[in-house]
C-alpha cells in the first residue's frame, strides 16, 4: 500500500512539474534572451511622454497606432484578463479530419477565486499568457497596459514603458475595460500595447525550449533519484 501511494505521489508530482515547465510560471526570461528575436526591439521613433488620460486620447486621435508613447508609473493594478503573448497562438488551425479548433487569444479570470487563479497561472497560463494591467498616470487617471512577455508577468515597482496606443480589439478587452471603469478612471476603449511592432519569439520556439528544459530536469531528477536509492541501499547493507 505504501509503495502504491509513493508511486501515485511521484506520478502526480511529475505531472505538475511538466505543466509548470511547459505551460506555467517556469522562469523563462533566459528564453527571450536566447532566441534571435528575444531581447531586442525594432527601431522606433522617439516616444511621446504621456502623463494624463486627456493627453493619451488627444495623442491617439492625432497619431493612431503609428507612433510610440512613453508611460511612467509606480502603481499597477492587475486586470481579470490575460492575453496571448504571441498573437499567432490564437490563429485558427486544422487537425486531422478537417476538425477546426483554436486557442483563445484572451482568457478571462473574472469571478474566479484568488487561490484558483493562482493555481491556473502557476501551472497552465503564465507560460504563454500575460495579464493586462492598469497603470496610474500623474493626473490620477489610469491607462490599460498590455505588457510585453519579457516583463514575465510581474511588472516592477516603478518602470518606464514604451508602447503604442490602440483601440480594444476584442469583446473580451472591451468587457474587461468596462468592468474596470466602474472602480477606476480608465479609458474604456484605448490600450497601451507593448507588443505592437515589437520583436518577440514565436510561441512554437518558446514551447520547444520549454520541452528541452523539461527533458533536462527529468534526466537530472532521474539521476538524483537513482543515487539516493543506491545510498539508501548501501546504508541498509551496512546496518545489516
Amino acid at each position: 500500500m505504501r509503495i502504491k501511494l509513493t508511486k501515485c505521489l511521484t506520478v502526480l508530482l511529475a505531472v505538475f512539474l511538466a505543466l509548470w515547465v511547459l505551460l506555467g510560471a517556469f522562469p523563462a526570461g533566459w528564453i527571450y534572451a536566447l532566441l534571435p528575436d528575444g531581447g531586442t526591439e525594432c527601431a522606433i521613433p522617439t516616444p511621446t511622454v504621456i502623463t494624463s488620460q486627456a493627453q493619451l486620447e488627444e495623442f491617439h486621435a492625432g497619431n493612431g497606432s503609428n507612433l510610440p508613447i512613453q508611460l511612467t508609473g509606480t502603481q499597477f493594478i492587475q486586470c481579470p484578463l490575460m492575453g496571448a503573448q504571441d498573437p499567432d497562438l490564437s490563429k485558427d488551425r486544422r487537425v486531422l479530419g478537417g476538425y477546426r479548433w483554436s486557442i483563445p487569444g484572451a482568457i478571462s479570470l473574472e469571478g474566479v477565486p484568488a487561490p484558483i487563479q493562482a493555481f491556473l497561472r502557476l501551472f497552465l497560463l503564465d507560460g504563454f499568457y500575460t495579464p493586462y494591467y492598469l497603470l496610474e498616470l500623474q493626473d490620477g487617471s489610469y491607462v490599460c497596459v498590455f505588457p510585453d512577455g519579457r516583463i514575465l508577468n510581474r511588472p516592477p515597482q516603478e518602470v518606464e514603458l514604451i508602447a503604442y496606443v490602440r483601440r480594444a480589439g476584442s469583446a473580451a478587452e472591451a468587457d474587461m475595460l468596462a468592468r474596470m471603469s466602474e472602480e477606476y478612471a480608465v479609458n474604456t476603449s484605448l490600450i497601451a500595447d507593448m507588443t505592437i511592432y515589437a520583436e518577440h519569439p514565436s510561441w512554437t520556439s518558446v514551447l520547444i525550449l520549454r520541452l528541452v528544459s523539461l527533458a533536462v530536469i527529468l534526466v537530472l531528477a532521474s539521476i538524483l533519484g537513482t543515487r539516493i536509492v543506491r545510498l539508501r541501499s548501501k546504508r541498509k547493507e551496512v546496518y545489516q
